[in-house]
Parts: structure tokens; sequence; C-alpha cells
């Protein structure tokens, strides 16, 4: 739990509110699609750094909940243990003049994966190298959850 605690603390999201533009679709519903995770591997308790790439749109263009309410968007789970608490995120706030109430909104974003908030399982099979596959999802104001997207391995390394 406490390893999970520092990954929320580290784990940020870059980059979105300044790549933003208006071409959203109509659907209220948030989609998101895979961009890249790279590298492909880190080594754990150092400065390394993995970058995941993600494109959202939103028809709507409510994307941003308020994260000091306790309300967050952008949701990334660890997909090596079911026990894992699923790590949340709030989106950067989007410029008002980057979402159209009609045309909605859509852009690139980037979260952040620091390798000093990853370790190998401490298993026979793991202690040496450990793989991580992430699954993500975002939600916009009114709670409309997108599809989730799953990224390539990430190799972590002792």
């Amino acid at each position: 739990m406490k390893l999970w605690l520092l990954l929320l603390a580290s784990i940020t999201i870059l980059a979105i509110g300044s790549s933003c533009n208006k071409s959203g679709g109509n659907s209220p519903i948030p989609y998101i699609e895979f961009r890249g995770l790279s590298p492909d591997s880190i080594r754990s308790n150092s400065f390394d750094t993995a970058y995941l790439a993600f494109h959202f749109s939103d028809g709507d263009g409510d994307l941003g909940n308020d994260a000091t309410k306790g309300e967050y968007d952008v949701f990334l789970r660890d997909l090596r243990d079911a026990n894992f608490d699923t790590m949340k995120y709030a989106f950067p706030k989007i410029p008002a003049d980057a979402i159209d109430p009609i045309d909605g909104v859509s852009g690139n974003g980037v979260v952040a994966i620091l390798g000093n908030t990853l370790a190998p399982r401490q298993d026979s099979i793991h202690y040496q190298q450990d793989t991580v596959v992430f699954e993500m999802w975002v939600k916009d104001k009114a709670q409309n959850r997108s599809n989730i997207i799953r990224t390539t391995p990430l190799i972590i390394r002792p």
C-alpha cells in the first residue's frame, strides 16, 4: 500500500491542456486511445521515467474534475495483482478557448511513471525482473466513463 501511495504521488499528467484542439466528436462519453509507452524498461528505485502517451476526446468537453474535492478523472491500474489500488489523477486545467460546447475537445496526454515508485514483485520468479501492464480510463464531470486502454508491457529491472 505504501508503494502505491508513493506511485500516486510520483505519477504526473503532463501537457494535456496545452495540446488540446476542438474536434472531440459529438459523443458525451470520453474516448481514449493508447499511443505508446516509452521506454519499454526502467530501473526500480531510480529516477528512470516511462511515459504513457494517449489521445483523448470528449464530445461535450466536460473533462476536468476538481481533485481538491476528491473528484478525479484519470485512472491507472497495475494489472500484476488484483489487490493493487487504482491510482487516481486529475486532468490539468483545459483552457476555456479549447473547449467548444458543440464540437467538444480532444488532445494528447502523457502520464509520467517514475522508476523509484515501481519494484519487481518479491517472489522467486520476479525478484530479478518484472513486467507490468497498466489499464487506463478517464471519467468526465458527468461521470461518463471512457473505454479502457491497456499499455504495452513495461519491464521493471532492479
